[in-house]
């Protein structure tokens, strides 16, 4: 059973050749990468502004629910202020 082999390939124009195979593959693989690595990039990125999103609505939602007891705390603080004023002037 004989095995033949490939035969090399022979003068510059060969070896202009398999290094152009070469660059080739790695300039391939370079841009593949780049590609994955905007797409991780940009999903990041989705989720940073989806986190961020949801901490504004938080804080705004907080804001407005503050700014509703206001009132009722400022009536409840004066309740206490008069009942303290009568309490200290013995009514």
């Amino acid at each position: 059973m004989r095995i033949y082999l490939p035969k090399p390939m022979h003068g510059w124009r060969a070896f202009t050749g398999e290094v152009g195979v070469i660059v080739l593959g790695v300039l391939l693989a370079l841009g593949a990468q780049e590609a994955v690595e905007e797409m991780q990039i940009r999903e990041e990125v989705g989720t940073f502004r989806e986190t961020i999103d949801r901490e504004v609505a938080l804080n705004l939602y907080t804001y407005d629910v503050r700014v509703r007891q206001h009132g009722c705390i400022v009536d409840a603080l004066g309740q206490v202020d008069r009942w303290l004023g009568q309490a200290r002037s013995g009514d």
